[in-house]
Formats: C-alpha cells, sequence, structure tokens
C-alpha cells in the first residue's frame, strides 16, 4: 500500500439538499464514496500525487499544509475570540470548554441497534463549572493514543508533523475553520477527531 504525504482529493465532495432528504443524499454519496476508496485500496494506491502544472482547482475552503510551521498552539489556553477566525459550531464550543473529573462512570444499557445508556459522574466544582436541571451538557472526549498512533500511521503522517490550515483563495466564500492551526497530527487525531465513533 502507497501513501504519500502529498495528498489530493480522491472523490469528489458532497452536499445535501435540504429540500429533499438529507439522509437520502448522504446515503448515495456514501455508497460511491466507499466503492472508490476500494478501487484505490485495490490497486495499492490510496492516495497520489499530482505536478503543479496539471492539479485542478480545489473547491474546498482550505488547504492543508504539512510542516510549513515550526510549532503548535496550545489548545488548552488558546482563546478563539481574538484570533479573527470563524470556527465551527462543535469547535467552537470545544475551545470554551473547561476540563473537568469524572469521578464514576458505568454502564446501564447496551444495545447495537440504537446506542448505549452511560451513567456519568463529574467532579464539577473542581473546574469551576455550575449546573441546572435540565441544561444541556457537552462532553469531548479525547481519543486513545494506540488510536491515534494508528491513524497517523495509516495517513503516512508523524505525530510530531505540524498542519496548518490555509485559506482557498480560488473561491469567494469564507468558510469556518474546524480546529484551530497550526497544531501537531497527535493534537489534531487526539482533540478534533472521532476516531471510533461510527461514520454518519
Amino acid at each position: 500500500m502507497n501513501i504519500l504525504n502529498n495528498t489530493i482529493r480522491i472523490f469528489p465532495y458532497g452536499e445535501g439538499d435540504d429540500d429533499g432528504s438529507l439522509e437520502d443524499d448522504f446515503n448515495e454519496w456514501k455508497a460511491k464514496l466507499w466503492e472508490e476508496l476500494k478501487k484505490k485500496v485495490e490497486s495499492g494506491v490510496i492516495i497520489t500525487s499530482q505536478t503543479a502544472s496539471n492539479k485542478p482547482k480545489s473547491n474546498h475552503p482550505f488547504i492543508l499544509l504539512v510542516n510549513a510551521a515550526s510549532e503548535e498552539i496550545d489548545v488548552e489556553k488558546y482563546n478563539p475570540a481574538g484570533d479573527g477566525f470563524e470556527y465551527e459550531f462543535q469547535t467552537k464550543q470545544y475551545l470554551s470548554a473547561s476540563n473537568a473529573k469524572i469521578t464514576l462512570m458505568k454502564e446501564l444499557r447496551q444495545k447495537t441497534d440504537d446506542g448505549s445508556t452511560l451513567h456519568i459522574e463529574i467532579d464539577s466544582g473542581s473546574s469551576g463549572l455550575t449546573y441546572k436541571t435540565a441544561e444541556n451538557l457537552a462532553v469531548y472526549v479525547e481519543n486513545r493514543p494506540e488510536d491515534v498512533e494508528k491513524a497517523a500511521k495509516l495517513l503516512g503522517l508523524n505525530l510530531s508533523d505540524i498542519i496548518t490550515l490555509q485559506e482557498n483563495k480560488d473561491l469567494d466564500k469564507k468558510a469556518k475553520l474546524p480546529f484551530p492551526t497550526p497544531i501537531s497530527v497527535k493534537t489534531f487525531l487526539t482533540k478534533f477527531c472521532d476516531l471510533v465513533g461510527p461514520l454518519r
């Protein structure tokens, strides 16, 4: 299997039409995606490179650069309010979240068809969090180190590589950042990717 660091798009970007059925749009796109990925795997090439002269313009809002920066930001202390970028909703919530210690977690119900129910007790006092009955609580978990290492290896990247998102100047529309950069591959895969959840 040959995986190269200078990546290109291998399948068209897809969007759903909310005037119709988003679920059907996604399922149709996903089926074609798996067919294309299967062909790439069977041929022994996941990602191929292109020269600058024949590289098409990308319609993706960001270009990912590897090792364009020498060090990463401290995500734990990062304040996105003053950096001038717009962030996706979940990213904005994550960056303003507090760390809290989980004191107890146990499985109450486990079903493969419709999910599970966990009982979780959190020490909110140590983080300064307050909670009122019926308020919403979002929990952002980190991926296990072994899953992070495996994902980096499959992508052909080193955990210490620094990745930076650069806005695509070919597009007129300004997009929201999915995560702050520059950060290391290790931080990205640990904090900003769901490596074990089912694809939706």
